[in-house]
């Protein structure tokens, strides 16, 4: 099976690197692409990229002139690797454990139902960079499917037919009327809506440190675009922009807070 990896980035070269770095360092599945979209970056990340290029046939360099934020990014990704089996999603702010896309390979192969599934992901909160991957042997556990709706959006594979499914549903893979945040969310309740199920894999460990790249924005552009998307994401499923009753119907947790959504036509489609 064939797997596409995407990786936006926009700046944070050193960032870049360590993750590419591990990347190589813990996939023994062969049976891959690497797309990394530069993001109008100038730190000498686009210099970087095409020097890595020039080495490993496996890599794809998308190169946009300004930064279209991750949305757009991935979309343009999808587009270009279509031939691929699966598409794993990664951050320029994570690190692997051994074997990390086999497990998630091994783990979609087993359940046809499956069209999303996450490692589970240690934070800062937990251990420090420099000793996650001996940190993350504590963690390691027998079963393998722990969350049955659980999604982290740091890192995450997705199956071809899920794609097949939104865009004969909705007409688009990824909303790219959201800017910043909240488009997971949006993604997986549609994944979830069109049939497929989602998982958090207890047996493969990644590091997330998490918002680098959001950081780089200044804080008042930060909390406009998160304002934007959080009206957006609830007018889009016609829910008030606060906690929605969870009386009855499934549980999700966004944000940290419970809701319930409500099918509704979205763009051409309805799920």
């Amino acid at each position: 099976m064939k797997v596409s990896i995407i990786l936006p980035v926009w700046n944070l070269l050193d960032r870049t690197k360590k993750t590419i770095q591990d990347l190589y360092a813990r996939t023994n599945y062969n049976n891959y692409t690497l797309t990394i979209i530069d993001n109008g970056s100038t730190d000498g990340t686009k210099e970087y990229l095409h020097n890595l290029k020039d080495k490993d046939p496996k890599i794809d360099i998308i190169v946009n002139d300004k930064n279209v934020m991750g949305n757009i990014a991935w979309n343009q990704a999808i587009k270009n690797t279509y031939d691929s089996d699966y598409f794993c999603f990664i951050q320029n702010d994570v690190l692997f454990t051994d074997n990390w896309l086999t497990k998630l390979v091994n783990t979609m192969q087993s359940n046809p139902k499956l069209g999303v599934v996450s490692p589970t992901p240690l934070g800062t909160n937990l251990c420090k960079e420099s000793n996650f991957h001996e940190y993350a042997a504590i963690f390691m556990g027998e079963d393998r499917l722990v969350d049955k709706d659980g999604f982290h959006g740091c890192c995450y594979i997705v199956r071809k037919a899920v794609y097949e499914k939104l865009m004969e549903v909705d007409g688009y893979w990824i909303d790219e009327d959201f800017i910043l945040l909240w488009s997971d969310l949006d993604f997986i309740e549609r994944v979830e809506h069109v049939g497929f199920e989602t998982r958090i894999a207890k047996d493969n460990i990644i590091y997330h440190i998490g918002a680098v790249s959001q950081k780089l924005l200044p804080e008042v552009q930060r909390n406009k675009y998160n304002s934007y998307d959080e009206i957006y994401f609830w007018s889009k499923w016609e829910l008030p922009v606060e906690p929605y009753s969870i009386a009855d119907g499934r549980i999700r947790h966004l944000g940290g807070m419970g809701m319930r959504l409500k099918r509704k036509k979205v763009k051409g489609g309805t799920i």
